[in-house]
């Protein structure tokens, strides 16, 4: 599992949404969408998602705008208790990621596990960029996997011409994307990978010109 700081140098600085604050003050829950985005395969990190999201002017995210940006991830539930029913479902659902608020509201971490008969939990805190045991949860936020069924293409054989698209690489771009825009299967992003020799999967350039085979 990645676990990444909201003051990382690379996106420390970056602005969230089009308000003035920057990720390394208020960035937590951005930082915590984008370590779920890479567990789910469908990496995106904080500094293109401050970007990308969409956000109150006082920094809070829109829930909703996270499957507008991912196709495959939607926003399940929020809730405002530490209700442990829908906190030991959601830790233990493979399709299910959990998200804690603490610090009476004002910050939000990823939870990983609960330690047995407690109320205390194992996170990935963003403001750290390290796993901690925090105990202080007044509520959270359950993000699901979606399944996107692919629809099946219709093709006419033409002689002569080759079946491979090209696609210029976006900011925001991930392969997971890409390949659900062309295939309506983001899990079919290695064909793009292999076709193209890309080394590292969860890094595209910007501008670079993919093949679609």
């Amino acid at each position: 599992m990645k676990i990444l700081s909201q003051r990382d140098p690379q996106w420390a600085d970056v602005k969230i949404g089009q308000t003035p604050m920057p990720l390394k003050l208020l960035g937590c829950t951005v930082t915590c969408i984008s370590m779920v985005s890479d567990l789910f395969v469908c990496y995106i990190d904080p500094g293109k998602l401050a970007q990308m999201l969409r956000f109150t002017p006082g920094a809070r995210v829109y829930w909703e705008s996270i499957g507008e940006i991912f196709p495959s991830i939607k926003f399940f539930w929020r809730f405002y208790t530490p209700d442990l029913r829908i906190i030991d479902e959601a830790l233990k659902n493979p399709d299910k990621r959990l998200l804690l608020n603490i610090q009476k509201g004002k910050h939000w971490v990823l939870a990983i596990r609960r330690i047995p008969l407690t109320s205390t939990y194992q996170v990935a805190d963003p403001w750290t960029g390290t796993r901690r045991l925090i105990s202080d949860a007044v509520g959270g936020a359950v993000l699901a996997r979606v399944d996107v069924a692919p629809s099946i293409p219709v093709s006419v054989p033409v002689i002569g011409v080759s079946d491979e698209k090209t696609y210029t690489v976006k900011l925001g771009d991930s392969l997971y994307s890409i390949a659900q825009k062309f295939y309506n299967d983001g899990s079919k992003w290695q064909t793009i990978s292999v076709k193209n020799n890309i080394s590292n999967p969860k890094r595209l350039l910007v501008g670079k010109v993919l093949i679609i085979p």
